[in-house]
């Protein structure tokens, strides 16, 4: 089995990421208080590393990134991601000494 040149050098990918979040605190008794928050993010991976081609023979120059994989095209396998979270909570509180 011959795999050929090994040795290559790659960078790591580059991201774009973006989000907003939201916090709320309410008191809308006297001792009971409401609290409430939620984000909401969303990541994409704006370039793929390169792995160069380094065979003779392949498809893809020399050189250039690898572009096919036994002959299938191949693309970023990551992307987009998009994430929405949240809580809420409600309290109750009883002042010490007011049993």
């Amino acid at each position: 089995m011959h795999l050929g040149n090994t040795t290559f050098d790659i960078n790591g990918p580059t991201y774009r990421v973006r989000g907003v979040e939201i916090q709320l605190v309410a008191r809308v008794a006297e001792g009971l208080t409401v609290q409430g928050s939620s984000s909401w993010n969303s990541t994409e991976q704006t370039n793929a590393p390169c792995l160069p081609s380094n065979v003779p023979g392949n498809p893809t120059p020399i050189g250039q990134c690898i572009t096919q994989v036994n002959g299938l095209p191949y693309t970023n396998p990551y992307g987009r991601a998009r994430h929405l979270s949240g809580v809420l909570t409600a309290a109750a509180v009883q002042p010490a000494g007011e049993v």
